[in-house]
């Protein structure tokens, strides 16, 4: 074993062996978990308040859609690649059931977040022309349907 490598703990994986970066099977736990991801990630703009602002949201307007994006959040941690940067499942995943009013509010200015949630996949991103991001946007936006997919149809 590379000694550089440092392998996930036994508990952070689900009953399938997959890591799932500790996020909880439990739905009761889904919504502690992210909020304790949420509050601990560096990420630009404001990302991290406006995710905040928009589980406060939710949890006060939609109960039954805060629960299926957390239920999405954690299908998208399921599918990460081992050098995959999980941000963007993350965001992605948790607002991957705004609406269209949700999304100009929550999400204005973070273009690539919105570019991969089915509200705003009308909006070009300023890097669509290079290939590589085309190739990761579309099989990341791929993965985010099969996940609303999943979790809707289990509901």
């Amino acid at each position: 074993m590379n000694p550089e490598i440092i392998p996930m703990p036994p508990a952070a994986r689900d009953s399938c062996g997959r890591k799932n970066h500790g996020c909880p099977e439990d739905d009761r736990l889904l919504e502690s978990w992210v909020r304790k991801v949420n509050d601990r990630w560096l990420v630009h703009s404001g990302l991290q308040h406006r995710a905040s602002a928009y589980l406060d949201h939710l949890a006060a307007t939609d109960r039954e859609r805060l629960i299926d994006s957390l239920r999405i959040v954690r299908e998208l941690f399921r599918t990460l690649g081992p050098l995959e940067d999980p941000k963007p499942r993350f965001y992605a995943g948790l607002f991957s059931l705004a609406k269209e009013e949700e999304a100009k509010r929550y999400l204005h200015d973070h273009l690539f977040t919105l570019s991969l949630i089915p509200v705003g996949v009308h909006l070009e991103h300023p890097s669509a022309d290079v290939p590589e991001v085309c190739t990761q946007v579309r099989r990341l936006r791929e993965d985010i349907y099969k996940c609303i997919l999943t979790v809707q149809a289990a509901a």
